[in-house]
This record gives structure tokens, sequence and C-alpha cells, in this order.
């Protein structure tokens, strides 16, 4: 299966490369989930860097009044070359926001309130960050203004 292609649809897949052609649109396609990949850990044979992709859900997007209620984290490993050589399983958490939930962001996210009572994030897991070499994030100045705040030390 070549993931980057819808496989099921030659239709949608021309439609999509027509949109693709076109300056006003970039058509995005699935990616594989982790359990696609078929990765095996491999030994490196020089330098690795490890890399942690961060993602954040938030109460809103001021991250002076909206709090972080969910952290999601994938650990891997590259070697010299961007091989993946070792991929973690994501670890996701989250963790009441001591303000109610607008029900947008209910919708928009799919994160109820009462998932988040009485959640809160492990220290460990901003611990594990400190120990990458590189961090990604989609939206790094949004994510990273609300880690900040919520995990001032680190920062």
């Amino acid at each position: 299966m070549d993931y980057y292609e819808y496989a099921r649809s030659r239709d949608l897949e021309r439609l999509a490369r027509q949109l693709d052609k076109h300056c006003n649109f970039k058509v995005l396609r699935r990616l594989p989930r982790p359990d696609e990949l078929w990765l095996s850990p491999t030994p490196a044979k020089g330098p690795m860097v490890r890399l942690a992709v961060i993602d954040v859900e938030t109460t809103g997007l001021d991250s002076k009044r909206a709090r972080m209620i969910e952290l999601a984290i994938v650990h891997l490993e590259l070697d010299e070359v961007g091989n993946v050589i070792q991929l973690q399983p994501v670890t996701e958490q989250l963790e009441a926001p001591g303000v109610s939930l607008p029900s947008e962001v209910e919708a928009l996210i799919g994160i109820e309130a009462q998932m988040l009572v009485e959640q809160r994030f492990y220290d460990r897991l901003i611990h594990n960050l400190l120990s990458v070499d590189v961090i990604v994030s989609h939206n790094a100045t949004f994510d990273r203004a609300f880690m900040c705040t919520r995990f001032p030390r680190p920062c």
C-alpha cells in the first residue's frame, strides 16, 4: 500500500492531484499508523539524534488565560542520515484545567469535560523531554507557550 496516495480510489487520487497543481490547494493524505510502519529497532552505525514530537490541546488560544488539557508525545531516534531506528508508542495524558471546558473546544478536539476529572500530567513526562536532542511540534510557538506556562522550570 502506498500511504501517500488514495489507494482505494483512483478517482479521488486523480482529483487530489488536480487540486495539488493549483496554487491555492494542498491536499493532505492519510499517514500510516505506527503499527503500519513495519519498523523494528536497528542498531545505529553512528551518532543518533533523539527526537520528541509533541502536541498539546488546550481550553483556548491564549496561553496566559487558557489551560493545557492534553499532552501527547512520541519519542524516536534517527541515525545520522535520518533513518528512524527506534519508535516508541505515543504517550498521551490529560489534565483537569481547573476551569470549565468550553463546548466549542469539546466539539473541536473531542475531549469532554468528564474525561478530565481528577486527571494530572505526570512530571516524568516533562523530565523525559529534557533528555532529547530535538523537540518537534506542528505549531511550535503555540505549543511552547502552553508548555512553558504549565511547566515553567524546564523553559
